[in-house]
């Protein structure tokens, strides 16, 4: 096992994960997301900014950049350890993003897009009751911090290891960390609520 070359694939799955979609594409349309509502450049405030189509665009480009860091690991990484940390490497670029000043997203759109990468098209059994949470809830982050809190377990599903425990308790860490603020909002119920428009 080359550690080199494990490395340099951890690096690229950071550099992936740190590409600022829900940036650049309100940039592209002049409007600075970092300084509007949360100052995220997470999907929900795109949408909060300039329109729900948008952040709908962010979702499905932050997907894919988790999807494509996901595949590159589990293609060239054999040992579990290293590629459940090589796995987290995505998100911690989305939340933390080089080009940004390490100010990103919450990490929850990269996070599907690497479980993506596992479970093809089963990922649908995460998918499901994550929609049923946000339409019963209508919070998009409380849906989100549900999604975090379960990770360790849906790792364990993938694979029932300690170094898949482990890295899904990470994984579940650096994202909860990102959710502080809104965890702080939610207790004193002043966070935004989804509209939907149907």
């Amino acid at each position: 096992m080359d550690y080199a070359i494990i490395f340099l694939i951890m690096f690229l799955c950071y550099l992936l994960g740190s590409i600022p979609f829900g940036y650049i594409i309100p940039k592209i349309k002049g409007v600075d997301v970092t300084k509007i509502g949360s100052r995220a450049t997470s999907a929900t405030n795109v949408s909060r900014a300039i329109g729900w189509r948008w952040g709908v665009v962010v979702i499905a480009a932050d997907v894919a950049k988790g999807f494509a860091a996901g595949l590159l690991a589990v293609r060239f990484i054999p040992d579990p350890w290293l590629l459940n940390a090589a796995l987290v490497m995505p998100v911690l670029g989305h939340n933390f993003p080089v080009w940004l000043g390490f100010k990103g997203g919450r990490g929850a759109t990269a996070a599907y897009g690497v479980l993506l990468a596992f479970l093809g098209l089963k990922v649908a059994f995460i998918f499901i009751p994550w929609l049923m949470v946000l339409l019963a809830t209508r919070v998009m982050s409380f849906t989100n911090l549900a999604f975090t809190v379960a990770l360790p377990l849906i790792f364990v599903a993938i694979n029932p290891s300690p170094a898949y425990f482990f890295g899904g308790f990470i994984l579940s860490l650096v994202m909860l960390w990102a959710f502080r603020d809104n965890l702080s909002r939610i207790k004193a119920g002043t966070e935004p609520k989804v509209k939907f428009r149907w």
